[in-house]
């Protein structure tokens, strides 16, 4: 027989990530923010190019773990430009900032939490991806690894 814990607890995991009818299909263009270099964020900008979203926070093991993958795949295509952004959310200013140093990474990064709510980010980490046209092709929930990152980018620049 099962417990009406686990019965309840499945329920609600399956409507927060399988029924999210309101998850973000189409890059938003209404979201501005400032990278931590002070740099301008405008997502209008960013149609026209494949975009990588790695959603994550200083303190979470597997965000952590994913930013070596993260950096790695960066590395191997912003020259065939694709653009990646970092968003470390509920974490402070300086330790974002220590967090990029200690994985070195070298993409934009900001500590925005509004992003994440604009993209209605439930879990980290989370990436997405996005083609030229705006369109969301991949959703990654959980540590994702440079191979499984690198073998979607390529779909996406290998399509258009």
């Amino acid at each position: 027989m099962r417990s009406p814990f686990i019965t309840f607890g499945g329920l609600l995991f399956s409507l927060l990530f399988f029924l999210n009818p309101a998850q973000a299909n189409d890059l938003p263009v209404h979201l501005t923010s400032t990278n931590l270099d002070g740099s301008d964020l405008d997502f209008a900008q960013l149609k026209g190019s494949p975009v990588v979203l790695v959603f994550g926070a200083t303190w979470c093991p597997d965000c952590r773990r994913e930013a070596k993958e993260a950096q790695k795949a960066y590395l191997a295509y912003k020259d065939k430009g694709v653009v990646f952004i970092g968003i470390y959310g509920k974490s402070s200013t300086a330790d974002v900032n220590e967090f990029i140093e200690t994985y070195s990474l070298t993409f934009p990064v900001c500590n925005d939490d509004k992003i994440a709510n604009a993209f209605r980010v439930r879990a980290i980490p989370t990436i997405l991806i996005y083609a030229r046209d705006g369109k969301l092709e991949k959703k990654f929930i959980g540590y994702t690894r440079y191979k499984k990152l690198s073998k979607n980018i390529e779909k996406i620049i290998n399509t258009e």
